[in-house]
């Protein structure tokens, strides 16, 4: 028997046996945990323990320290978007832009999660543990099948996808993620971000990775994947951008910066203790050195020492330990820089001239200026522009003459001039800087939900707004069309407490599309979404539909799947409880991530409309009175306009079906039918009924 069989028989039989909830609930534990050791590798068993972590946590004791999720009685609105940063460099390594970025982030009050470049073979029973490196920074080990990818030289399987992905979705259960943004500091992870949801992609473009000594044949295919999937492309230098940005669906510019702080003061005790002139670099030692450059410079200058501090992967290493003059060091903390920085008399950046260093640019440059050091570079690009502070030169010859040159002529005031630049060019300035972009990568939402009675679907309803709209930035009008069953009490006092919701009410039920129209009068979003009372929104929903507008030019409404409707954007699901939706959901659009059908008809149950689109458009035809073929009506005006209609495959939204209009009398829904319809083809000729989209199950 496959895995997938014995999974829905089982299911099947649990469902229909005599048992009480709890002993059904233990018994079913009891077949994940069999089913888990068997195929610990199945989606559905993947999806099943994404679920119930965040269930199984709740009351579980935190080994790390950050605000526990919030409560189930939790009051919505924007929240704070949270980070995942998949990097070029672990954490402990040599201190470079992602880390700094991420401080930054954090400092502005986002969580981030920094994950490891090596992973855990622990994949079966994987828990993150999550290690706070820095105030709201986590570093976090995800799980990978089999033998992990070495990671820039290899690429990782499906298998090994759909393992790491996992550990994310752990991670999301685990201490509550809300909207992600997934920042990429190397190509190999964009296979990755790509698939999670409720996430936005951020490419952080910081080197010509196909330039790198050694880098795999596959490296610029996979960057390009990764350009065209990002939502954001950061660039660190103009000739990166130049090389990228044509490529990008939004680019930023955003240079390397300093820790001012940590760099301008100087330090009690000196690392360096010499009575000669001082020459000094850090970072790595590699093969973007210019050796015969340094030896010749040194050689030329056998007074003056030489220093070169950082890791050693230099093949021509030799070549420079046979010069006297010439000390290598070897790497030191972050926090030992300073401590050789202010014993240089002139800080170097040697590099090569080639396709990887013109891209560059160089971290260090900002540190030497920071202690307002003179600088001599090869004449890179991003360090030419900074001319007269810094000085650049190919030749040796020339090189040595910049050097002597500093050495002779120092000047307080050029140094002072040097802090200064340093001083507004810092990582808190990148990192606002970054901020503003990410945070425009999410447009701001008014959700419209109007009522007419069914209180307690409504409850349901906001309810599940309040749990799963983990978005950035949206609000909530609540127009309600004359109820009579106690639900005006209910949302004043919902509203009381909560800053982004709104209220207006009708005396009397001025019908479905007035009410919608009332509703996007008062909206100021980006993004306007209707969304009846009858239903039940699923986690990320929001954001992964907002998603599919960012990455399209043309589309003017777009609605979810549901279990009820009566056009193709239904799906044959079923599922017991709304408990049970969850699991189900998630199991389809985990499988349709970014895929759209396009639609005649966007039902308004529930469907997103550019603003922009709204007013090109213009409102609902009121003339349809209590509703019915208004959102028919619509969706000709919008294909007319010159835009397109579709279903995102990848969200869902449990959807009650009809309300309201049950309890209309049945001869009163059908003459409504029929004279809406007639109006409608007064307007468009003959109606063409709704079809259904051909069967396509997912089992509970």
């Amino acid at each position: 028997m496959t895995s997938d069989a014995l999974w829905r028989f089982l299911r099947r039989l649990w469902r229909h046996l005599p048992l009480r909830d709890v002993t059904r609930d233990r018994y079913k534990a009891r077949f994940y945990r069999v089913y888990g050791a068997i195929w610990p590798q199945s989606p559905r068993y993947q999806v099943y323990r994404a679920m119930e972590a965040s269930v199984s946590t709740v009351n579980a004791k935190r080994r790390w320290s950050w605000t526990a999720p919030p409560p189930a009685d939790i009051r919505g609105g924007p929240r704070p978007w949270d980070v995942l940063v998949f990097p070029i460099v672990d954490w402990a390594f040599r201190r470079q832009r992602p880390q700094h970025l991420a401080q930054e982030l954090a400092r502005k009050g986002h969580r981030v999660f920094y994950f490891e470049t090596g992973f855990s073979s622990e994949t079966s029973g994987y828990r993150p543990v999550p290690r706070e490196v820095a105030d709201g920074v986590f570093v976090v080990r995800l799980p990978c099948y089999g033998a992990a990818p070495v990671f820039h030289e290899e690429i990782l399987s499906e298998r090994q996808i759909a393992s790491v992905i996992s550990g994310i979705d752990a991670l999301r259960s685990e201490v509550s993620l809300g909207a992600t943004v997934s920042i990429v500091g190397h190509p190999f992870w964009s296979v990755v971000s790509e698939r999670l949801f409720n996430n936005v992609i951020v490419y952080d473009c910081m080197d010509r990775h196909g330039a790198f000594p050694g880098a795999p044949e596959f490296i610029d295919s996979v960057e390009s994947q990764a350009l065209a999937g990002a939502d954001l492309v950061v660039t660190s230098s103009a000739p990166l951008a130049e090389k990228v940005a044509p490529r990008a669906r939004k680019h930023a510019l955003i240079r390397n910066g300093v820790d001012h702080e940590h760099f301008s003061r100087r330090p009690e005790s000196l690392a360096i203790q010499s009575s000669r002139p001082v020459a000094g670099y850090f970072g790595a030692v590699a093969e973007w050195l210019d050796v015969d450059l340094l030896v010749e410079v040194a050689q030329a200058l056998p007074n003056v020492d030489f220093y070169l501090i950082g890791h050693r992967s230099l093949k021509r290493v030799a070549d420079l330990l046979r010069i006297p003059n010439v000390i290598l060091v070897g790497e030191v903390t972050y926090e030992q820089l300073p401590s050789y920085l202010y014993a240089f008399d002139v800080a170097l950046v040697p590099f090569k001239l080639n396709e990887l260093t013109r891209c560059t640019n160089p971290v260090k440059v900002y540190e030497y200026l920071s202690a307002g050091k003179p600088v001599v570079s090869t004449p890179l690009p991003e360090v030419e522009m900074l001319s007269p502070m810094v000085r650049t030169a190919a030749p040796a010859e020339e090189f040595t003459k910049c050097i002597l040159g500093a050495l002779d002529q120092p000047s307080e005031v050029a140094a002072e001039e040097r802090r200064a630049f340093a001083a507004v060019n810092t990582w808190e300035d990148r990192g606002d800087h970054l901020a503003r972009e990410i945070s425009a990568l999410f447009p701001s939402v008014s959700l419209i939900v109007l009522t007419h009675n069914e209180l307690e679907l409504t409850r349901v309803c906001l309810d599940s707004l309040e749990r799963y709209t983990d978005y950035a930035e949206w609000n909530l009008i609540l127009v309600d069309n004359g109820s009579s069953d106690g639900t005006p009490e209910y949302l004043q006092e919902y509203a009381a407490t909560r800053e982004h919701v709104r209220l207006i009410f009708n005396e009397e039920n001025r019908g479905f599309p007035a009410g919608c129209n009332q509703g996007a009068a008062a909206a100021d979003g980006e993004l306007l979404v209707f969304l009846n009372n009858d239903t039940c929104v699923t986690r990320g929903w929001l954001g992964d539909l907002v998603a599919h507008i960012r990455r399209s030019t043309n589309l003017g409404a777009l609605c979810p799947v549901t279990n009820n409707i009566g056009n193709e954007a239904r799906i044959d699901v079923r599922y017991g409880s709304l408990d049970e939706m969850h699991d189900v959901a998630r199991s389809y659009t985990a499988t349709h991530r970014g895929q759209r059908l396009e639609l005649a008809v966007a039902p308004f149950f529930c469907v997103l409309i550019p603003s922009l689109v709204w007013d090109a458009v213009g409102p609902l035809d009121e003339q349809f009175g209590l509703g019915l073929f208004e959102d028919d009506d619509y969706a000709m005006r919008v294909r007319r306009a010159g835009f397109t209609i579709a279903c995102a495959e990848d969200v869902f939204v449990h959807h009650h079906l009809s309300a309201s209009f049950d309890n209309l009398p049945e001869e009163e829904r059908h003459q409504l039918f029929l004279t809406n319809k007639k109006l409608w083809e007064a307007k468009w000729g003959p109606w063409t009924p709704h079809a259904a989209r051909p069967k396509a199950t997912v089992d509970s």
